[in-house]
């Protein structure tokens, strides 16, 4: 019979090494961001998701929210860069918190910024996703996006 307290000791023979193998083996993130950002509802209450994917549409972080200004596109920013590289590009829309975030991190300081316009819906991969989690959540509450008038 195995109990609760041998499988906690297995976690912490082998989770380890287990968790450094698995970080090996996966790719390593491209040299371009694309950031972007999104209201959702949780518990009744907006908060912002802020996404940041690579070239290659891998999800470098995640990050959710309360606020959308200077302070919390910098806390993102340091966020993502604890687990990646420093890019060479940044891909974001034109909310303004992004550059002046930016310049506040030394480490971004010579990192091209590009700005891509927030009308045309286009913005980069981080932007091609987004929408897809609101139809899952969609779906998942039963109602269809038709229905919402």
């Amino acid at each position: 019979m195995v109990t609760y307290e041998t499988i906690r000791c297995w976690c912490d023979k082998f989770g380890a090494g287990f968790a450094q193998r698995a970080k090996a083996v996966r790719p390593k993130p491209g040299s371009t961001w694309h950031l972007d950002e999104v209201f959702v509802t949780l518990r009744g209450e907006p908060y912002l998701l802020w996404r940041a994917v690579d070239e290659h549409g891998a999800e470098l972080d995640v990050l959710v929210q309360k606020r959308r200004d200077k302070a919390a596109a910098r806390r993102f920013f340091r966020r993502v860069l604890r687990s990646n590289p420093v890019p060479r590009k940044i891909v974001t829309d034109q909310l303004r918190s992004y550059p002046g975030a930016k310049a506040d991190i030394p480490e971004l300081a010579q990192v091209k910024h590009v700005f891509v316009k927030a009308a045309a819906r286009v913005n980069n991969r981080a932007e091609g996703a987004m929408p897809a989690a609101s139809r899952t959540t969609a779906c998942a509450s039963g109602r269809s996006r038709s229905s919402r008038t």
